[in-house]
């Protein structure tokens, strides 16, 4: 007969249970029942529907021992769970600048013999790639003395920035390749050079003869140049 009882109690408490809504999930989003009844259950928790959200409050055996008469002491209830927030990292790609210049000399010329004894020199302004403004001086010299045919250029690349009234700072470049010709007479000579980043071009022995005593005047052209304005070699240069 006790054991019926206690049955009989359990329903009791249950059947209280069954005006709330059932099945409802725990911190789902949640709205009364149309009589105005704010409780809900998911099975194992008593839910109140607490700003919009089913919120727990005692579980389904503590409500039923409360209304068994019992003392209960209402366990920790599960928390809110907090948002997960997915950070994206972005990854900037940078571009490296090349420092590598191609410059057009536009067939700055200049004619051996003609003020520079058995020498051709040329000189043009040029702004780098860097932004500051230089030179590029260009020599064509008999390094052998007159009459040996062997003609050489010798080419700068430089840089000038003041740094006082007396005081400057003197930037020379790499160069890379240099374009030019010469021209003896009606025939044109190819005198290219590429890959000593000293920029001093070894001598070239030119077809037929080439002689500043004989009268040959041949007439220096230059093309292009490549630097790099990244491997500057600096000194401080203090004007006399």
């Amino acid at each position: 007969m006790k054991k019926l009882a206690l049955a009989a109690m359990v329903l009791a408490v249950l059947a209280g249970l069954t005006a709330c809504q059932k099945d409802v999930t725990m911190w789902s989003s949640c709205q009364p029942a149309a009589d105005g009844n704010p409780t809900g259950t998911d099975g194992t928790y008593v839910l109140a529907c607490r700003n919009g959200a089913w919120e727990p409050i005692m579980t389904v055996k503590e409500w039923i021992d409360i209304h068994a008469g019992r003392r209960v002491t209402i366990a920790p209830l599960p928390t809110r769970p907090v948002p997960t927030t997915t950070t994206t990292t972005s990854t900037t790609s940078t571009t490296m600048m090349s420092t590598i210049q191609t410059i057009d000399l536009g067939d700055a010329a200049a004619a051996v013999g003609d003020g520079c004894g058995n020498c051709a020199g040329v000189m043009s302004n040029v702004t780098f790639g860097n932004g500051r403004d230089g030179r590029i001086r260009m020599n064509l010299a008999d390094q052998g003395g007159s009459g040996d045919g062997g003609y050489s250029w010798v080419v700068v690349a430089e840089a000038f920035t003041p740094l006082s009234e007396s005081e400057q700072e003197e930037c020379k470049y790499p160069i890379l390749s240099f374009r030019a010709r010469a021209t003896i007479g009606g025939t044109t000579y190819r005198m290219d050079f590429d890959g000593d980043e000293l920029g001093i071009i070894g001598s070239f022995d030119l077809e037929g003869p080439w002689d500043h005593e004989l009268g040959d005047q041949p007439t220096a052209y230059a093309e292009s140049i490549t630097v790099d304005w990244g491997g500057a070699s600096c000194s401080v240069v203090v004007d006399p």
